[in-house]
């Protein structure tokens, strides 16, 4: 019988199971069929035996008796031999001797007859036994003849019990090899359940991951927009500032730290997108676990930088808030006289509340995302108490130069030749009155731009 094949389908053999337990139903049927034949079989050999047993006995004790009733013929078939010759020789004497006793032949006759007719009955003992020996051949004859056709069933029988018990151990290689292919099936059928289980669970995860990263880029690119535009603000609002106006230090510096945030804005933007787009890649093929763990730990940076922009952003707003007030002032500062002795001095208006904060992201960073921005570009990591005091010392100076332009300095004349006629004061403070708002107009404008995309909804 042949083994059944190693190198199977897995998903031909989940199908074969149902016929293979009929088929081992049906082999353990047959084997107890078996078993009660066999039993059968040997019940029957061994009254076969026992008869067989019984007969052989029977026939060795009639082959005893035929020996002795032979010896016996043989000895009374010598014993006869033997009184025939004595007979024979007595009647040579007698014959020898009649002349001498004066007996005539009629009378030895006479007596020869008489001689004769007397031992008459001895014959019949003879052929009695003779009688006996030919039916005890007859007999040892009809016994070998049934011996011959017990034997010959004890053959047909041993030779049928052969015959069933090959069958048997066939049909247990049979059902061995059935048992081991039925394992092996469960084997290869649990190797696929648990492989379909973790197919299952890694494209629900990747899913997940790809509707993540979708609303990411999307939100990235919606957020680049928004630098883009703040950046070319900016840079308009920086460079009329320049042209136009002669601003104070802190102003110069202010605009600087705006532009240079809005440059790192931009870079980390970049870097985004092209970690955004490094992922998509990555999703495009079957990453392993190891892959997407590195996926997530990189997307965790990834939201860490965009948390750094938004608290970035907030600050660029508070910054644009604080020049707004500043430009107030300057404004106001601008309307009010030359002299302190005219008009009493304004109280400082207190500084417009802080716009609304942007929504939290999506994944909490554990780290700061000021920081990681900062060692992703190389530079060192500064803490945050340093920028509230650069932003104290700024608050400082800004308050005391706008105190300073309350009380009322005045500001030096610009020396001109003997030829040019001098300029009233009037058109300066004019001119630094039409500087202020041209300046508050644009920061209007930028924060106007600024709280437009918090209102959309997403």
């Amino acid at each position: 019988m042949e083994r059944p094949e190693d190198d199977f389908a897995p998903f031909g053999v989940i199908w074969e199971l149902e016929s293979d337990s009929n088929s081992e139903e049906d082999g353990d049927e047959q084997e107890t069929d078996l078993s009660q034949e066999m039993a059968e079989t040997k019940e029957k050999i061994a009254e076969i035996e026992q008869a067989s047993q019984a007969l052989l006995a029977e026939l060795s004790s009639m082959e005893a008796e035929y020996e002795i009733e032979k010896s016996c013929r043989e000895q009374a078939e010598a014993f006869a031999i033997q009184v025939s010759r004595e007979n024979q020789k007595l009647k040579r004497i007698s014959l020898a001797l009649l002349p001498r006793l004066g007996l005539h032949q009629e009378d030895f006759a006479v007596l020869s007859s008489g001689e004769q007719t007397l031992p008459g009955p001895a014959p019949d003992p003879m052929g009695r036994c003779l009688q006996q020996v030919k039916d005890l051949q007859l007999r040892v004859s009809w016994l070998l003849e049934e011996k011959k056709e017990l034997s010959a069933q004890v053959k047909d029988l041993q030779a049928h019990v052969e015959k069933l018990q090959h069958q048997l151990q066939e049909e247990r290689v049979e059902k061995q090899s059935l048992k081991t292919l039925k394992e092996h099936s469960q084997k290869m059928l649990t190797r696929v359940k648990r492989a379909s289980r973790l197919v299952t669970e890694e494209y629900g995860r990747m899913s997940l991951q790809l509707d993540l990263e979708e609303k990411l880029r999307q939100q990235a690119e919606i957020f680049a927009q928004q630098m883009l535009v703040k950046q070319k603000e900016a840079h308009r609002q920086s460079l009329i500032l320049m042209q136009n106006v002669g601003a104070e230090a802190q102003l110069l510096l202010a605009l600087q730290e705006v532009a240079e945030m809005s440059k790192e804005l931009e870079e980390a933007k970049m870097e985004h997108q092209a970690k955004v787009k490094e992922l998509e890649a990555q999703l495009v093929e079957r990453p392993l676990p190891e892959e997407l763990a590195r996926v997530q730990a990189t997307l965790a940076a990834a939201e860490a930088g965009k948390a750094h922009l938004e608290e970035g952003l907030l600050r660029a707003e508070e910054k644009c808030a604080t020049l707004e007030h500043k430009v107030k002032v300057l404004e106001e500062g601008a309307k009010a006289p030359d002299t302190p002795e005219e008009h009493p001095v304004i109280p400082v208006p207190p500084p417009p509340p802080p716009p609304p904060p942007l929504p939290p992201p999506t994944w909490s960073a554990k780290t700061d995302p000021l920081m990681a921005l900062r060692e992703r570009k190389g530079a060192q990591p500064v803490k945050r108490g340093e920028d509230l005091c650069s932003d104290d010392a700024t608050a400082r100076a800004v308050e005391e130069m706008m105190a300073r332009i309350k009380s009322g300095v005045a500001l030096r004349p610009v020396r001109r030749g003997p030829e040019s006629s001098p300029q009233p004061p009037s058109a300066a403070a004019n001119k630094r009155r039409s500087v202020a708002m041209e300046l508050q107009d644009l920061l209007a404008n930028r924060r106007s731009r600024l709280q437009e995309p918090q209102c959309t909804p997403d």
